[in-house]
């Protein structure tokens, strides 16, 4: 039972290779990274900017109606 293989997703971690494993392993993730061009990163943060303050609004909203009900009853 020595030689049991782990079950699917469980595999064992790779042995210490040191530092110089540790920067070949780094590099070989860095290279895999993949950055947005100009175009997507303008349209992505546009999005953000455009859903915060659909948010803010929603938020800013409530809050007075919640402040003019609670005026109300006072």
């Amino acid at each position: 039972m020595a030689n049991k293989k782990p079950a699917k997703g469980q595999e064992e971690a790779p042995q210490s290779r040191g530092v110089g494993g540790y920067v070949q392993d780094l590099r070989a993730e860095w290279n895999k990274i993949t950055f947005p061009d100009r175009k997507d990163l303008t349209r992505s943060t546009i999005s953000v900017f455009l859903i915060t303050g659909l948010l803010m609004g929603i938020i800013v909203g409530f809050n007075a109606i919640v402040s003019i009900i609670f005026q109300a009853i006072r």
